[in-house]
């Protein structure tokens, strides 16, 4: 799921995304975060305040939607934000210490978590399930330090460490910082960093708790209209095509004049091959989404399209890779464009049910390191959003819009991930 992108001869290169999602997609019953302490940066009132104020609002858009989302919550009454926490990025600059996660808690138990990152000088936030269900798990006798490495978000106490979540592509080309330095050294490191003690952030402590966060989620969701009908066009189809995407009964899963979700299930693709074994197709499971969706096909998968494009699993491809395959699929009228869409086409391509194929960036260890997720919806509240689906942990997630000329951003494997070029 994760790529490398790079500007030649203003050409946007997309190489292969990995990931290995270790937990199935909902969360165990029994484990939760009661007791689990995080060693982190600290943490600054502005962000807890952020995140006070965007939780309800950002959550609004998981309610009535927990599938799509991969998780179960009984009763969003009961939620509340937990203790902050960070994950230190030892090969980066200091992204890792403007990023900020907060739990998502139902009794306890982690269900979602609400990652925060300062940007250009502004706040942007997304919400998704993440590793919510690996917190749960972690034994919570012990404090941690969480911390991102060779592609890998790691969990490790004195006495050892748990490998969270792992990208496969960014782990063959990232360096190691830390497979040589005890816990000792890590923590020491980390303090060096925070130019100061840690602090210990018990992650089901609810020190910034709204009693009345999911009761406000429920509220703001009433500006979805529900599912609407509409008719479909009678395209010819080579694929083969059941009643699903652009050409199911509901095309929207919510269709008014503040949001639109697209109807999206079984057009979501991950980058398995064959085999089950992740690849370098983060490329291919956009395209694969987006024929689904407008084609109202269930069957095609990221490799299907590599094999059609005669492009190697782990090598990736271009933006317009991406679009020659939609192409060849009978998905035309795309664009290519080297920034993120404007909120005017993202209201363009949702309305008339064309998702949005991302390109982002991250830097890390001397290098950009690239990934590309597909856009599924939008949500005007209090302030923009956009959902997203990410092939390389097979999670949707919503992030906020900050605006045409903004940074617009989302956080995926412990880093922060900058939208850099479009196909819509």
């Amino acid at each position: 799921m994760i790529k490398r992108f790079k500007i030649l001869l203003g050409i946007l290169l997309v190489s292969g995304c990995m990931v290995f999602p270790g937990h199935t997609i909902f969360a165990s019953e029994q484990s939760t975060a009661e007791g689990l302490k995080i060693l982190s940066y600290s943490i600054p009132e502005e962000a807890k305040k952020y995140a006070y104020e965007i939780a309800p609002s950002l959550l609004s858009t998981v309610v009535d939607n927990e599938k799509l989302y991969g998780v179960s919550i009984n009763k969003f009454e009961d939620l509340t934000l937990g203790e902050p926490y960070t994950v230190a990025n030892y090969g980066n600059t200091n992204d890792d210490k403007n990023t900020f996660y907060f739990p998502v808690l139902e009794n306890d138990q982690v269900k979602l978590i609400l990652s925060i990152t300062k940007s250009s000088g502004k706040w942007n936030a997304t919400i998704g399930e993440d590793i919510s269900e690996e917190l749960n798990d972690l034994n919570s006798n012990k404090e941690y330090i969480l911390y991102y490495d060779d592609g890998t978000t790691y969990a490790e106490t004195k006495d050892g460490k748990d490998a969270l979540f792992t990208d496969s592509d960014l782990k063959s080309k990232d360096k190691a910082f830390t497979n040589k330095m005890s816990y000792e050294e890590e923590v020491q490191k980390y303090k060096n960093k925070n130019g100061k003690e840690l602090q210990v952030s018990d992650l089901a402590e609810e020190k910034v708790q709204d009693d009345a966060i999911g009761e406000n989620a429920i509220k703001n969701s009433k500006v979805y209209g529900g599912l609407v009908v509409q008719n479909n066009e009678n395209n010819t189809i080579d694929l083969p095509h059941a009643a699903v995407g652009a050409y199911a009964s509901n095309p929207f899963k919510i269709n008014n004049s503040n949001s639109k979700l697209l109807n999206t299930d079984k057009c979501l693709v991950n980058q398995q091959d064959s085999t089950g074994r992740e690849r370098g197709m983060c490329w291919a499971a956009s395209v694969a989404s987006i024929v689904r969706y407008s084609k109202g096909n269930s069957t095609l998968t990221a490799q299907d399209v590599c094999d059609y494009m005669k492009i190697n699993y782990d090598i990736g491809g271009t933006l317009n890779d991406m679009r020659n395959a939609l192409s060849s699929y009978g998905v035309n009228n795309y664009k290519i464009k080297n920034n993120h869409s404007t909120w005017e086409e993202i209201n363009s391509n949702i309305s008339n049910k064309k998702p949005i194929g991302m390109a982002s960036n991250s830097y890390y260890n001397g290098r950009y390191s690239g990934h590309a997720v597909t856009l599924i919806g939008y949500s005007q509240q209090n302030q923009k959003y956009i959902t997203l689906w990410n092939s390389g942990n097979q999670q949707v997630q919503t992030s906020t819009f900050g605006g045409d000329t903004a940074d617009v951003t989302f956080n995926y494997t412990g880093m922060t991930w900058h939208w850099v070029g479009s196909l819509y």
